[in-house]
């Protein structure tokens, strides 16, 4: 009935979790610039190669990738085993947006952050699993 559904989904490789991801077309990781964000995230991974789910596209998103907290970008996506998409800055804008209940790309469409977001978004739509214009899938 939609064109996109968004499933955010708790950490970890949930029952609930893996029948969504099973069937997805696309998967956006998410991690921050720690230490157990990049760990989680590199265990995920296995996880879901050692499950066969390798059909959906994956897209790394790095969080907060400006911060400087002794890792490099480099370091992450190597540790992770995937390489970064998108990275998105730190920005005070977001928590801003979620307090006034204003989402962030209509409040501040030019901000940095905003402009990351539309950078995912035409990634997502560029992807091979994405529907095209005006196209309907049917059950």
């Amino acid at each position: 009935e939609f064109r996109y559904v968004v499933v955010d989904t708790p950490s970890g490789l949930g029952e609930h979790t893996l029948a969504a991801l099973e069937l997805s077309t696309d998967i956006v990781l998410v991690s921050d610039m720690d230490v157990p964000s990049v760990r989680n995230l590199r265990k995920a991974l296995d996880a879901l190669d050692l499950l066969g789910m390798r059909a959906p596209q994956r897209h790394f998103v790095l969080n907060r990738a400006d911060s400087r907290v002794g890792l490099d970008k480099e370091d992450v996506a190597a540790a992770a085993g995937i390489a970064i998409d998108v990275e998105l800055p730190s920005s005070r804008r977001v928590p801003l947006s979620l307090n006034a209940g204003m989402p962030l790309v209509l409040g501040s469409p030019r901000s940095p952050m905003a402009r990351k977001i539309a950078q995912l978004v035409e990634r997502l739509e560029r992807s091979p699993g994405a529907p095209g214009r005006g196209a309907r899938r049917t059950p």
